[in-house]
């Protein structure tokens, strides 16, 4: 089991003993069954209510009860594949905008070569 499977049991352990409660008195007070927190030990994910009811009593924001959130990169197609798949008037358009830019691009470089 990775650390980040029990990351929801250790944060409620550590808030409910810098509260001055066991996690039986944290089920009470939240009206949870007998043993509900404990079964967080194993890895478990918590239900959004859940998480939500456990962050709004110790007044902190959710994402600190779950850890850190990896979010997945997508990697973006190559320019050469999204240039294949263009249509032809793609292809056109963007060869007359990047010819404009080019241009403008080299009288702005030979500008600033001969004012220097």
């Amino acid at each position: 089991m990775k650390d980040n499977d029990v990351f929801f049991y250790q944060q409620i352990i550590e808030l409910s003993q810098a509260s001055g409660l066991s996690l039986n008195g944290l089920e009470k007070k939240l009206g949870y069954p007998r043993n509900a927190l404990s079964n967080y030990k194993n890895g478990r994910s918590p239900s959004a209510i859940r998480l939500l009811e456990i962050a709004h009593y110790f007044n902190v924001p959710p994402e600190s009860l779950i850890g850190p959130l990896k979010i997945k990169e997508i990697e973006e197609p190559s320019f050469r594949v999204t240039f294949s798949q263009a249509s032809l008037s793609q292809k056109l358009e963007l060869y007359q905008l990047s010819s404009a830019w080019f241009s403008q691009y080299i009288v702005s470089t030979i500008q600033n070569e001969t004012s220097e």
